[in-house]
């Protein structure tokens, strides 16, 4: 099978969300023989291949969004053809508007990674939003298969256009067990200068307004009134850094700690230095990050979005929290009391269903659909 893989993706440093899908699924089929080509975006502007797959960059990482990605992608597809055998596999739905006007023999994928419309929605002006909604429609309605990472997702999209109802199919996503597990906790705390006696509240992702991190920074102003020993600590980069460093002042709140982006092969060895994982995000599909936190024996405390509650399914690994600062508080306070030997058990049991191979099995049979539906349709 032929496959390209488009992402927003640096294969050498994936932050989160649809960049580590994307990377576990090119490591997936990498490993099991799989012609791939890799569309993303690196320091360096060109393509290269190596023994186990083709990289073409499009964009320096430095200077990425999705607008200047789009350009780029429509660009490169004036000048380049897939074999019609090729599988498209895109992580946002605009993605697929190049390929669709100029690769119209191949078949396309979009895997909708919760609900980009109302991010789009969140951060744009109106007409912005209206006219991203018009080529979302547009090219959902002429992908051959769609994936939602969890339910809400689905039910959001078929809800906006339900001409797609059909082609939509629910697959969460995986992590890698061999990079996600725990370690030895007092030895990496001593590495990453931590006390053993801190209570290390993480949150780990983009710092962008649809994570809701004003509410966590108020919510934790609670918890360190009561904890002394407390330490709030952000993994990751986005455009809310500078606010989230003035509001942590203006709120007079101590020991907030802004780590940056980290590299993807050190991200296993901090989330297992933390008491907890925290997400309060607006919404999202099926976050990696939590799976991550529980596969490392990490308890979460977490709003109810996107597919968390089927996988925080008691409170011994964490709590699902009412989207309140003060009962966010609450949880915080009660996690930290948990029962850690009971929590690493219970975590060790319920990530066995993240493993990645089973879930790139179900995405390998919505390849299937979608070349023999392709095909179909073109006879």
């Amino acid at each position: 099978m032929k496959l390209v893989l488009v992402d927003m993706l640096d294969p050498e440093s994936p932050i989160g969300g649809s960049e580590a899908y994307t990377s576990n699924l090119l490591n997936f089929f990498v490993k099991n023989g799989f012609d791939v080509k890799l569309i993303g975006v690196s320091d360096s502007l060109k393509a290269t291949a190596s023994s186990e797959y083709t990289f073409i960059s499009l964009v320096n990482k430095s200077k990425i969004n999705s607008f200047n990605f789009q350009i780029y992608l429509f660009i490169s597809n004036l000048f380049f053809r897939l074999p019609n055998e090729s599988i498209i596999h895109v992580q946002r739905p605009d993605f697929l508007l190049p390929f669709i006007l100029f690769q119209p023999l191949n078949p396309k994928i979009c895997t909708l990674h919760g609900r980009i419309l109302e991010s789009v929605r969140l951060k744009k002006s109106p007409l912005i939003a209206y006219i991203y909604q018009a080529i979302e429609s547009w090219c959902l309605r002429r992908a051959d298969q769609i994936i939602a990472v969890d339910e809400s997702t689905k039910n959001f999209y078929e809800k906006q256009y339900p001409e797609i109802k059909d082609n939509i199919t629910i697959i969460q996503s995986g992590i890698d067990l061999n990079k996600f597990k725990p370690i030895n906790r007092e030895k990496i705390r001593q590495e990453y200068n931590f006390h053993p006696t801190d209570k290390i509240i993480l949150f780990v992702g983009r710092l962008e307004a649809e994570k809701n991190l004003n509410f966590l920074l108020e919510s934790y102003k609670m918890v360190s009134a009561k904890v002394p020993d407390a330490k709030l600590v952000f993994v990751g980069e986005g455009r809310e850094h500078k606010n989230l460093i003035n509001l942590a002042k203006d709120l007079s709140i101590k020991n907030v700690h802004f780590l940056g982006a980290q590299h993807p092969k050190i991200v296993p060895e901090i989330i297992n230095c933390g008491d907890m994982l925290v997400l309060c995000s607006l919404y999202e599909g099926s976050p990696t990050v939590v799976k991550e936190a529980i596969a490392c024996g990490v308890p979460v405390v977490s709003t109810d979005v996107g597919d968390v509650r089927n996988i925080i399914k008691n409170n011994a690994i964490g709590r699902i929290a009412e989207n309140d600062k003060e009962k966010f508080a609450e949880s915080i306070l009660d996690v930290l009391n948990i029962d850690r030997d009971r929590c690493k058990k219970e975590c060790k049991n319920i990530s066995i269903e993240f493993g990645y191979d089973k879930i790139a099995e179900n995405i390998i049979e919505v390849y299937q659909i979608a070349r023999n539906k392709h095909i179909t349709l073109r006879r």
